[in-house]
């Protein structure tokens, strides 16, 4: 009898310590998983014509802060030390300034979380204008 007893009390202990464990199911869950790659939103290539440059992308689910890095473009990878590595960014933009004029770039966010990392996103290649510093950035007249 005393077995049959301690048995569904140890069975009542694991339904009770497993219900819930899935995915968003509330308090005390336990989540195992990845973090999406960001989707990057501006600059999006081309040529970018005013500084600051505002580096934009979409939110991760259960990111915690990003690391954006930005770099000189140099073949088909980032160089060994980034030109810009920022790290624990808490929102979903940074703004950046000192920009070489007539230059190529590229840049890339990598999502972080408590104990792991997203990968990284596809890089994004950009240049900068011929005239990148001299130009105003907000207009000074509205035609």
């Amino acid at each position: 009898m005393k077995s049959s007893v301690l048995s569904a009390v140890f069975v009542t202990f694991l339904a009770l310590l497993f219900a819930g464990c899935g995915p968003g199911d509330g308090p005390g869950t336990i989540t195992v998983g990845t973090l999406n790659a960001p989707v990057l939103t501006s600059p999006t290539g081309g040529t970018v014509t005013r500084e600051p440059i505002i580096f934009t992308w979409q939110p991760v689910d259960n990111a915690t802060s990003y690391t954006v890095q930005i770099t000189l473009l140099n073949g088909t990878s980032f160089t060994p030390n980034p030109a810009v590595d920022l790290t624990n960014i808490v929102g979903t933009n940074v703004t950046v300034s000192g920009f070489a004029n007539n230059t190529n770039y590229r840049w890339r966010v990598r999502a972080n979380a408590s104990g792991f990392n997203s990968g990284t996103a596809d890089f994004i290649t950009f240049n900068t204008d011929n005239d990148l510093s001299s130009k105003p950035s907000i207009p000074t007249s509205i035609q």
